[in-house]
Order: structure tokens, then sequence, then C-alpha cells
């Protein structure tokens, strides 16, 4: 499966060495694939990767996220 489409984030950053905190907030663009391995009738592997752009007036910044999930179909 391929995914895409817009969102929302919210980032608070704790500066170190002061009391200040800064926090940015904006609208993110998400695209992805994944796979779905069906194991027997009722168990199932699905890798995920996703990336996520994040332009905000503070923090900029584009992150990549893997992962891997085990399931079970009742």
């Amino acid at each position: 499966a391929l995914f895409g489409g817009p969102g929302f984030s919210s980032v608070d950053i704790d500066l170190e060495g002061t009391t200040t905190d800064a926090s940015d907030d904006t609208f993110t663009l998400h695209i992805g694939a994944s796979y779905l391995w069906q194991i027997g009738e009722s168990f199932y592997i699905r890798p995920d990767v996703r990336c996520r752009d994040f332009q905000g007036d503070i923090y900029d910044k584009t992150d990549t996220e893997a992962s891997l999930a085990f399931g079970w179909n009742f």
C-alpha cells in the first residue's frame, strides 16, 4: 500500500541551560509505503516506512520512520 496526505504537528523544545522553551506548530506532508504478509489464516507481518516533512518557524526537519507490526486476525 502507498499512502500520503497532509497532517498537523506540534513540537516542544526544551533549551538546555536555560529556562526558555520553544514550541512550533505547522501543517506537514506525510508519505509512506507498507506491505502485508499474511502468514497462515490469522497471523500477519506488516513492515511500514513513512516520511514526514515539518517546515516550522523554529524547527525545520524531514524525518523517516520504519516499523514492523505483527498481528492476529480474529
